[in-house]
């Protein structure tokens, strides 16, 4: 496989790029890099997916300052793309490295999305 990719591979992921970033509240920085052939990609499989990122948020409060994702051989079901929705139809290895300022996790903590998570946790005490 050539190290440039194609015209496909490109279109593909911009595409993927478009789609993250629609589901995120912010984007400062987002690249999507999916290394396959187009038969491949027809049957629903690609040979590698790594995605970074850069100021990345989501539920308004939780944000990464850095995010690198690394995932080899995934397979998916074709047709739940068409519906929006991506379902792995055979487990995948990935790496994934978040880098996190203090920031970052004081806004977090005080999200009301962290909030409203950690109130609806029971706690037990012995004694």
């Amino acid at each position: 496989m050539p190290d440039s990719p194609g015209l496909g591979e490109q279109a593909l992921n911009k595409a993927a790029e478009i789609g993250l970033s629609s589901q995120l509240d912010e984007v400062e920085n987002l690249n999507v890099d999916i290394k396959t052939d187009p038969l491949k990609l027809v049957q629903g499989e690609v040979d590698s997916v790594t995605i970074e990122g850069e100021g990345l948020v989501m539920q308004k409060d939780l944000r990464m300052e850095e995010l690198q994702m690394q995932m080899n051989s995934v397979a998916i079901n074709p047709l739940s793309v068409a519906f929006g929705k991506i379902e792995l139809t055979k487990p995948t290895e990935a790496k994934a490295q978040v880098v996190l300022t203090e920031a970052d996790i004081n806004r977090a903590f005080n999200s009301e999305y962290v909030r409203s998570q950690l109130q609806s946790q029971k706690i037990h005490v012995n004694g």
